[in-house]
């Protein structure tokens, strides 16, 4: 799975640790860049801000008369003050209106819900992280029962019940981290390998929602 940042933390000062990531690691504390590491650590970041900005325009393209749309996020996920500019960005150029919804546990979704349905919003983006994913089907759960189509960037999201997912191809990503392990027990130090980032996006609409 998605390596989560105690974990790492836990073993990177005694083993060379190769991580899935899904923030970012230079944030985080793991590393101390992304070309150089510099620690003793490294692998594959699966935070990919590039696709912020598109998943939002997806929604558009789904919805064409969208006008409100909500980010719900961990505000204590690695990377997710940058993930909001792009968002925000994305909203501006798209003359959306969007409403952040933090969800620190699980029991924010709920609440969180209805400030949604109480705000009228009518799509929602999630910033994918171990939080977000874990509660997939009670988004999906939700968003069938208001209509309102929901996004992220993992593609258990759409698998199990979510409209759309757009983001890295898991099963690449994860040859990644197997190169960086293989090389690393052929010698190759962890400190001086780069951080990756996938190199292969996917794109999954469930039809049924």
């Amino acid at each position: 799975g998605v390596a989560t940042r105690p974990t790492i933390a836990a073993l990177k000062d005694r083993l060379p640790v190769v991580f899935g990531y899904s923030g970012d690691p230079v944030e985080a504390g793991l590393v101390e860049s992304m070309s150089r590491p510099g620690r003793n650590s490294t692998g594959v970041s699966m935070l990919a801000l590039e696709l912020v900005g598109k998943r939002i325009s997806l929604l558009r393209e789904v919805m064409p008369r969208l006008k409100r749309i909500a980010v719900l996020a961990n505000p204590a996920h690695s990377g997710q003050r940058a993930e909001f500019r792009e968002a925000s960005a994305a909203a501006e150029r798209l003359g959306l209106e969007m409403k952040f919804f933090p969800v620190r546990t699980a029991v924010d979704f709920d609440n969180a819900f209805n400030a949604i349905v109480q705000a009228r919003i009518e799509a929602m983006d999630f910033f994918p992280d171990s939080l977000v994913i874990n509660q997939r089907k009670l988004v999906a759960e939700f968003s069938m029962r208001e209509r309102k189509p929901a996004i992220s960037g993992w593609g258990v999201f759409a698998a199990d019940g979510n409209v759309m997912a757009y983001g890295p191809n898991f099963e690449q990503a994860f040859r990644q981290v197997a190169t960086h392990v293989d090389r690393i027990l052929r010698g190759a130090l962890a400190a001086s390998l780069p951080v990756e980032y996938p190199t292969r996006v996917e794109f999954i609409v469930n039809l049924r929602a």
